[in-house]
């Protein structure tokens, strides 16, 4: 299923397990996309048939709801940070863990 990220960071992840990441919506939290990026992955999105937009915590997901209006995609949510992830020699496997729990979770609402 083509999804989009907030920012491009999951390069590596979704390369090793083949998936259809087609675009990103920024670089980094200080450089927000201008209008015409915006409208450019707004038809992306429709273009390709979008399942799911995800949002990230440390981001506004303002951007995120905003493109996905009206396009349904769904809106999930992902944690590359590890927000709520206890420290500990598991924490990074329980970070990744939860990057592919919440691919799953939006990729199973859109199969419904």
């Amino acid at each position: 299923m083509p999804f989009v990220v907030n920012h491009d960071a999951y390069q590596y992840f979704t390369q090793y397990y083949e998936l259809n990441q087609i675009s990103h919506i920024t670089t980094s939290n200080e450089s927000l996309p201008g209008a015409k990026r915006l409208v450019e992955i707004k038809k992306l999105i429709r273009e390709e048939g979008v399942g799911c937009i995800f949002t990230e915590p440390q981001f506004n997901s303002s951007l995120v709801q905003t493109l996905s209006h009206g396009s349904g995609a769904r809106v999930g949510a992902l944690n590359p940070v590890g927000l709520n992830v206890p420290p500990g020699r598991n924490a990074y496997i329980e970070m990744i863990q939860g990057l592919a729990n919440g691919l799953l979770t939006c990729f199973k609402k859109s199969d419904t």
